[in-house]
């Protein structure tokens, strides 16, 4: 049986997600149909609000429930499937990132320089060192691998919760 706690925990989470969002975003910035342009240099690129919305969502939710799941020193299984479900989205959500992170990236690839500059040779091969951008991948990595470890600490928690119970 569901508690009314945990009921009321759900909906306020709810309410300070959109509370967020409308600061964020304002009102006409919660619909899908806006997006938020990142310039760099000369180029524009641009993300659907969406994603924004997602990966606040996502944060928010798995900041809230990790602290209740860790008062509750994981004894309330409520919380810990409602913290195990925030973290798939959380890791998701990641992934997401990643892959717009990649494809940040992919644009500096294969740039052509026009001459006089385009018969020049690079120095390592490449004008752009790809050794730089390797930080928010692997923070990216690791952030999903303790997010996977703390999911399977929950799941054990629940098991042996339910065997005392």
């Amino acid at each position: 049986m569901i508690k009314k706690n945990e009921v009321f925990w759900f909906i306020v989470t709810l309410i300070l997600i959109f509370i967020l969002n409308l600061f964020i975003f304002g009102i006409n910035g919660v619909n899908g149909d806006t997006s938020i342009d990142l310039k760099n240099h000369e180029t524009f690129f641009t993300i659907k609000n969406y994603y924004i919305i997602l990966l606040n969502s996502s944060i928010l939710f798995y900041s809230i429930y990790l602290i209740r799941v860790i008062i509750s020193k994981f004894n309330n299984n409520q919380t810990n499937v409602i913290f195990i479900i925030t973290s798939i989205f959380l890791i998701l959500t990641i992934t997401i990132f990643n892959s717009i992170y990649d494809s940040f990236l992919g644009q500096f690839n294969g740039w052509t320089i026009y001459p006089p500059l385009s018969a020049l040779e690079p120095e390592n091969g490449s004008f752009i060192d790809e050794s730089e951008n390797i930080f928010f991948p692997k923070l990216f990595l690791v952030s999903q691998v303790i997010l996977s470890s703390l999911i399977a600490y929950t799941g054990v928690k629940i098991g042996v919760n339910l065997k005392t119970d």
